[in-house]
């Protein structure tokens, strides 16, 4: 049976759909994979929440932000007391256990619109905009209680935990030059606290 020019047309136009539909869905596939490695590329992949190089990118967009507009930024550094002694006594498992359930705590002590990440080994960070350095504390204090209420349930048994958090408030009137710099005062109100006993909230420019 000899097939006519429409038929031909037919044929051809179905098989040209059938590839372009193909390519297409290879491409949307494709750019779904890129998202989605471009989001694994900024989160941390044992707790789930932001790793550093997603808060350092988070905290400039919200520095700059708060420069050019004069609002009001809080940034905050945690670090959970004797966290090696917990590895120690009950093994890597259960440490791993306890950051993920303090990230918990801390994301359900937050506002939607802040941010809390890793940034390696047990400390943390959380980016707090439009938030003075009144309501910054009052956050700090919520989830330093937040992780000193109850024992974190673990492979090895509920493990009991503080946590020393150090932060700072961006002083439109007197800013820091660079994020790095109100990176840099968030960390020394972390030596702070660490230095000064633990289990508490420090503020930069405090002393003890």
């Amino acid at each position: 049976m000899q097939l006519s020019a429409i038929d031909w047309a037919i044929i051809v136009g179905y098989f040209v759909l059938t590839i372009g539909i193909g390519l297409f869905g290879l491409l949307m596939l494709t750019q779904r994979m890129n998202r989605e490695l471009e989001l694994a590329s900024r989160r941390d992949y044992l707790t789930q929440v932001m790793n550093r190089r997603g808060f350092q990118e988070a905290a400039e967009q919200e520095f700059e932000k708060a420069r050019r507009f004069g609002t009001l930024l809080t940034l905050a550094a945690l670090d959970i007391d004797h966290f090696k002694r917990i590895n120690d006594t009950y093994g890597h498992p259960a440490g791993d256990d306890v950051l993920k359930a303090l990230a918990r705590r801390m994301e359900g002590a937050l506002r939607t619109v802040d941010k809390v990440a890793r940034l390696g080994g047990e400390e943390f960070g959380v980016l707090l905009p439009n938030s003075s350095k009144v309501g910054g504390r009052m956050v700090a204090e919520r989830i330093r209680s937040a992780i000193e209420a109850s024992p974190i349930p673990t492979g090895e048994g509920p493990i009991e935990c503080t946590a020393s958090i150090g932060g700072t408030t961006l002083d439109p009137d007197r800013p820091p030059r660079t994020r790095d710099e109100l990176i840099k005062q968030a960390d020394q109100a972390l030596y702070l606290a660490k230095n000064t006993g633990r289990n508490q909230v420090c503020w930069y420019g405090e002393s003890r």
